[in-house]
């Protein structure tokens, strides 16, 4: 018996709803996994930073040993050569401290929101930019008193990984997401006749509230006065993310360091104790990606396929 147009129409209804649904979880889903590689790389990285802090111990333990003896023979050169490179070490050692971020902060340069000259759709609501939604919105400070040198820029946000639904033409719903691209860098020197910028693709935080310090890189200023620009490239329609906090981090120059005389055995020793160390983090870490990787291919989501395949490439010893 042929259905009624009726039934027709709401088994129609009904398919295009189940449809909407299927596609709307997948998509859940997909930014869930992305979240997931996100924090998967900050932890692998985190744990390769910490993945020496002992063993350096030993071996900065081990140099100031030999120093004293080399000192106490009268080998002034093999004394010099043993504290360089335990001066280097202390330095390493420091960046990988715990409490470094705390002593970092205090010497770095947080600007002030309130202080930005705010261009486009983005305003300051207690004490967070938000409305970042075009890509002529844009926040500008000036700095002065800069001590001039290398700083990492971390920032400080919030983008939520919950899509809103909005009706579209006929029964089609359309789902509206937050994230994009934005650049943050000077608004106008040239650093070897190209301008310093540094551009970050925003990732999910779970919600609006939730915030997270992400790393955009680092850039090096010669003046003491500079004019920071943090621009939208490409916002979503829910908008790009709620700035929090921007953080200019001096980093430590390192210190050049010869070869140990006389030190062969020991470096070869621990550095094969470092690697072994490193190598089962690899291990594990590109296991969870490749978990991570089946996951994205059940979805169908290519993209997301093809950025976890770099990652485990990047990954990857040569």
């Amino acid at each position: 018996m042929p259905l009624s147009p009726v039934l027709r129409t709401v088994l129609s209804v009904g398919m295009t709803s189940t449809a909407v649904l299927a596609q709307s979880e997948k998509a859940e889903e997909a930014l869930i996994l992305r979240s997931s590689l996100s924090d998967s790389q900050q932890q692998f990285e985190a744990k390769l930073a910490n993945a020496t802090a002992s063993l350096d111990q030993t071996f900065l333990v081990k140099l100031r040993q030999f120093e004293r003896q080399a000192a106490r023979a009268e080998d002034f050169p093999k004394a010099i050569a043993y504290r360089d490179r335990s001066l280097a070490l202390t330095a390493a050692l420091r960046r990988h401290n715990p409490n470094q971020a705390k002593e970092r902060a205090a010497k770095g340069i947080t600007p002030a929101l309130s202080e930005a000259s705010l261009t486009g759709s983005v305003f300051l609501q207690r004490n967070v930019l938000k409305g970042w939604k075009t890509s002529a919105t844009a926040a500008i400070w000036n700095l002065r008193g800069l001590t001039p040198g290398s700083y990492e820029i971390v920032v400080t946000y919030s983008c939520t990984k919950i899509a809103e639904e909005k009706s579209g033409s006929g029964d089609k719903r359309i789902l509206l997401r937050a994230g994009g691209q934005f650049s943050f860098g000077e608004t106008s020197r040239l650093l070897n006749g190209e301008r310093q910028s540094l551009i970050h693709e925003v990732q999910p935080t779970a919600d609006w509230e939730t915030y997270r310090d992400v790393s955009l890189g680092i850039l090096t200023f010669s003046n003491a006065a500079v004019s920071l620009r943090l621009n939208v490239i490409e916002a979503k329609p829910l908008g790009l993310m709620h700035l929090q906090r921007i953080q200019l981090l001096p980093v430590e120059q390192r210190v050049d360091t010869k070869p140990i005389p006389n030190a062969a055995d020991l470096q070869r020793s621990f550095q094969s104790a470092v690697n072994r160390r490193k190598e089962k983090i690899q291990v594990a870490y590109i296991h969870n990606l490749k978990t991570l990787q089946k996951r994205a291919k059940s979805l169908g989501n290519n993209q997301l396929v093809q950025d976890i395949s770099r990652a485990i490439n990047t990954a990857s010893p040569p």
